[in-house]
């Protein structure tokens, strides 16, 4: 039991490592964009937060992988 304990720590400390790099990452974006764009990028990232996240952790929505890359 104690190996699955130190997995999951280990796993807990990736999952947050990754958020950490993902927030970076989406602050360095927003620097890149007009007024108008980073609105726009505000209410995608919140509209995904408001769905249960960024799909850092894996997780897709039913149709996701359907609608990859259309559109926005």
């Amino acid at each position: 039991m104690q190996a699955i304990e130190i997995k999951s720590r280990d796993i807990s400390k990736l999952q947050a490592q990754l958020e950490r790099e993902v927030i970076d990452h989406i602050l360095q974006e927003k620097e890149l964009l007009s007024p108008e764009q980073k609105r726009q990028f505000y209410d995608v990232i919140r509209s995904e937060f408001e769905k249960g996240g960024l799909g850092v952790h894996g997780e897709q929505r039913p149709g996701a992988a359907r609608n990859a890359g259309k559109g926005r």
